[in-house]
This record gives structure tokens, C-alpha cells and sequence, in this order.
């Protein structure tokens, strides 16, 4: 009885020491993370408060915009109110947006109902106002022209005749007058309802810090702030104006911006 009980002992510890000389097993690689401005997890509904993980580069008839399209000019003798914008490739200004979207991170695509690029209206921005909601109207739908699933995915924006935006009177003159509308290309994932985006879908408001064709300030003093990037800006009249800067505390439609007045219509303005 006891050299069973003895000889069963002894293959227990025999068995213990094999399990215990095995190589430890190889951990299992962690998904790859999103190589692009901001890292960011797995995403499937972007929203205005999640960091940007997508590029994009803009382009205004098939030519992309390499400089700035509003620059300080001299002084219009007619208006004397500020110093003409001075514009790069002055055509009459842009008809039509091109771009693409790239993204790195795997789970980009999943969980995405309606995948839509628009010209999203920034006076939530102009105001700081987090709980600003874009008007249905001034949301210009465009055409994603690629397979959405291969990054990059490109699209196009027809622009019209006359957008629906909200106005804003950034020229810092102390009158009262219709300002310009002020809209980023910015990406989106429409959940809600019909083709526009809804309260539920811009997640109860405010601008994009993501997907969008501005660059988003990533230090405590400018979260939230847009710090680079294009905008497209539309002026009912060739009488408004438009900072041609971000002045000295380094933000855009503060009191310090320098200001020139710009043309009636569409600009591309390269920040």
C-alpha cells in the first residue's frame, strides 16, 4: 500500500516537472493601430468628439491647393475698409471640391451605416458653441466616387449656386451686416432617419474634430480649436471680410485676427 501510494507520488511530481519545462506560449500580436495624426481604438462611429484618425487632401477642379488662397494685398481705394485678399488662381472661384480620405486602422469600416461627406457648417465653431446643430439645408451632400472599403476612398462635391449655410460676421468692424457662410469638408456616418444628418447623428452638436479638412489642435491650450486645414467660405457680396490670420494668441475669429476683405462667392481658403 505504500509503495503504490509512494510510486504514485512520484509520477505526479514527474508530470508537474514536464509541464512546468515547456516553453511558455508566444502572445498573440495586438491589432494594429491607426498610423495617422492622432492614434485612435477601434472606431466605428466617428463623432465630433473623437480625435481625427482620417487625412484628407482637398482639391478645387482637379488642382490641388498648395497655397494659401487668401492672402493680406493692398488697400482698396474704393472701400477703404480693409486690404484686399490677394487670391491664388483666381478663376471666379471653385465649382466643384475633390479629395480622399485615407485611413490605416482596420476597424475604419466596421460598423458603418451611411457613409457621407458634406460641407459641414463651422458657425458652431465661429461661436465655440458645443451644441450647435448644422441646418438640414446647409448640409451639400457629396459622392464618394471610390470603394468605400479601400483606403483611400476619394469623393466629389458639386457646390450651389448659393449655399444654405448660417452667416457669420467674422470681419471684426463693428457693423452689423450678413457676414459669410463658413463650411469644412468633414466625413460622417449618417445612423438616423434620411440622407441628412440629425441631433442623434452629430452626437447633439458642435464641429468635427475628426474626418474633416481642418486640423485640430492637439495641445490643452488649443483643444478643440482649429489650427490648420482648408475652409470653404461663400460671400453674398464683395463687400465682407475674412481673417487672413490667427493674430497673436495663435486663435481663428478672435478679436486680434488681421482682416482683408475677399470676393463675392466661393474661396478656398488654406489655413
Amino acid at each position: 500500500m505504500y509503495r503504490t501510494l509512494l510510486a504514485a507520488t512520484f509520477f505526479l511530481f514527474a508530470v508537474l516537472l514536464a509541464s512546468c519545462s515547456q516553453e511558455k506560449p508566444t502572445d498573440t500580436p495586438l491589432a494594429p493601430t491607426v498610423e495617422e495624426q492622432v492614434s485612435s481604438p477601434e472606431i466605428q462611429v466617428p463623432t465630433p468628439s473623437v480625435e481625427p484618425t482620417a487625412t484628407q487632401t482637398i482639391e478645387i477642379d482637379s488642382e490641388e491647393i498648395d497655397e494659401p488662397a487668401v492672402e493680406s494685398g493692398p488697400v482698396d481705394a474704393a472701400s477703404g475698409q480693409f486690404p484686399m485678399a490677394e487670391v491664388i488662381n483666381d478663376e471666379g472661384g471653385p465649382v466643384s471640391i475633390t479629395g480622399e480620405v485615407k485611413y490605416t486602422n482596420p476597424f475604419f469600416t466596421l460598423g458603418i451605416a451611411e457613409p457621407v461627406v458634406i460641407l459641414e457648417d463651422q458657425a458652431g465653431f465661429v461661436d465655440r458653441d458645443l451644441a450647435f446643430l448644422m441646418p438640414m439645408a446647409s448640409q451639400t451632400l457629396g459622392q464618394i466616387t471610390s470603394d468605400f472599403f479601400s483606403s483611400p476612398f476619394t469623393y466629389s462635391i458639386a457646390l450651389p449656386i448659393e449655399p444654405q449655410g448660417t452667416y457669420r460676421d467674422v470681419d471684426l468692424d463693428g457693423e452689423v451686416d450678413d457676414g459669410t457662410q463658413i463650411f469644412a469638408v468633414a466625413y460622417w456616418n449618417n445612423i438616423f432617419g434620411d440622407p441628412f444628418l440629425e441631433e442623434r447623428d452629430l452626437s447633439g452638436g458642435g464641429w468635427s474634430t475628426a474626418y474633416a479638412s481642418t486640423r485640430i489642435g492637439e495641445d490643452p491650450e488649443t483643444e478643440r480649436e482649429i489650427i490648420g486645414g482648408k475652409l470653404l467660405i461663400f460671400a453674398p457680396d464683395d463687400q465682407q471680410g475674412f481673417p487672413s490670420g490667427f493674430g497673436e494668441d495663435g486663435l481663428l475669429f478672435t478679436e486680434d485676427d488681421p482682416i482683408v476683405q475677399i470676393p463675392q462667392g466661393y474661396s478656398m481658403v488654406d489655413l
